[in-house]
């Protein structure tokens, strides 16, 4: 792993990669300029040795094509007149050497390396430049253009060359210097430059660090600043708060779940408690068979109240939740078989979902309707639109508008005496609706004019 000390930071890493990114740019850029420049210079020169090519051919033209009549021209540099069919020298400036008289060195030249610019090399004793050009008056030791004419079907053709000199590869020369001062110092400006400006850009981000870790699990209606930029550190910001209300809203739940638990089980452990030691206080005036009964119906509902915790708690957790295909038709035939309940249920209605939840969702549903009933209960299985839609109904006192969706809060009851002596724990409409919630449904109370009416949807299987 490596260490934390050697990583790099997002400034500097941002720094380096537009300096890299800019040298990049920056040396190929330069090297085309100079190209250019370069280009623009042969050009230049190769255009000045094609006007005297042109000119000694326009004067062997006024010789009558006589290349012993033509004069020394020496003002126009190198140049050859070569015969086409022997390839043999016939004329130049500077004059033939000795050595090699007939030898078209110009043309070699530009047979050699079309457009005829050539670099000579160092030459040594013997060679034919050594004795024929280095010495003369026109040494052909540097860069060299070579241009060559031939006019009106002359049987010569005629060579001139041009070099270039100190004068020509200044503008290059220049060129080439300043850019081995300007890149370098072009590229650490630009690097520094991107890392001011992420040093910039980064500001809020620090804020919203320094923010988050001051907020603690008891501090969290702290929001963290949101920047003005409208980009998407702003977003950032704002998702950021968004958890943070969530984070706030979950905990607030937690905390008030805990509440609302130990209070419903403080009751019934101290009633149990209260009774044991009355018991084992008083032995000879207290019915043990008694209060072992009674403490048994204590010792039951806290077991079922855990019991519903336990659930909740599974039902929170969407992973640990399996899924197959279940007759809710059957389900419903089944859990209703063993209950005064009126049924209306539309065979095979199937859905992908837990079958244990499921059947736990329809029980408290019967359960809730059967103890708040007057003497009826109904439930109905139907299909509407993909849906398996079961409706439970009583003939009770119903529920008040206000209270419908707060039936559904955990540890919510109504009329609290009447149902904790029926046995309820305040938790089966809050299990029952995470059911429905689980399997990708809802679970509501419908208006109706006489009791309760809880409608649960469930998408079918395979919809």
């Amino acid at each position: 792993m490596t260490s934390r000390k050697w990583r790099l930071s997002t400034r500097l890493r941002v720094a380096l990669t537009a300096a890299a990114g800019s040298a990049v740019v920056l040396v190929v850029g330069t090297a085309w300029f100079i190209g250019q420049l370069q280009d623009e210079a042969d050009a230049k020169v190769f255009e000045i040795a094609q006007q005297k090519a042109h000119a000694v051919a326009v004067t062997l033209e006024t010789a009558n094509d006589v290349p012993g009549r033509l004069p020394e021209l020496g003002s126009l540099g190198p140049w050859e007149v070569v015969d086409k069919d022997t390839g043999r020298r016939v004329a130049s400036f500077p004059p033939a050497c000795t050595a090699h008289p007939d030898v078209p060195f110009l043309a070699m030249l530009a047979k050699e390396s079309p457009p005829y610019r050539v670099t000579l090399p160092q030459t040594a004793p013997g060679d034919i430049a050594a004795n024929c050009y280095t010495a003369g008056t026109y040494p052909l030791d540097r860069d060299l253009q070579v241009a060559q004419v031939t006019i009106n079907d002359s049987e010569y053709t005629v060579y001139a060359g041009e070099r270039l000199d100190a004068g020509t590869h200044e503008p290059v020369a220049t060129a080439r210097a300043t850019a081995w001062t300007t890149v370098p110092i072009g590229v650490v400006l630009i690097a520094v430059v991107a890392w001011l400006s992420v040093r910039r850009a980064l500001r809020p981000v620090n804020a919203i660090r320094f923010e988050v870790a001051d907020i603690t699990s008891e501090g969290l209606r702290r929001r963290v600043p949101v920047p003005r930029t409208g980009d998407e550190l702003s977003l950032l910001a704002e998702t950021m708060n968004d958890m943070l209300t969530r984070l706030d809203r979950s905990t607030q739940r937690q905390r008030q779940f805990v509440a609302d638990s130990s209070h419903e089980l403080r009751g019934p452990l101290a009633t149990l408690r209260t009774r044991l030691e009355v018991l084992l206080t008083y032995p000879d005036r207290m019915n043990w068979q008694e209060v072992c009964t009674k403490s048994m119906s204590d010792v039951e509902r806290l077991q079922s109240l855990v019991s519903d915790l336990m659930l909740l708690a599974r039902l929170e957790d969407k992973h640990a939740n399996t899924r197959q295909l279940v007759d809710l038709s059957a389900l419903v035939a089944d859990e209703a078989a063993d209950r005064p309940v009126i049924t209306d249920v539309r065979s095979s209605v199937t859905v992908q979902g837990n079958p244990t939840h499921l059947r736990r969702m329809l029980r408290n549903l019967l359960d809730n309707a059967e103890r708040h009933a007057a003497s009826r209960t109904t439930v109905t299985l139907a299909v509407s639109t993909g849906q398996a839609v079961l409706t439970v109904t009583d003939d009770g006192a119903g529920i008040p508008e206000p209270d419908r969706e707060r039936v559904f809060d955990r540890f919510v009851r109504l009329d609290e005496a009447r149902t904790r002596d029926r046995g309820g724990s305040g938790l089966g409409l809050a299990i029952a609706r995470e059911i429905a919630r689980e399997h990708g449904g809802t679970l509501k109370i419908a208006p109706s004019d006489v009791g309760a009416v809880l409608v649960a949807t469930i998408p079918q299987a395979g919809q």
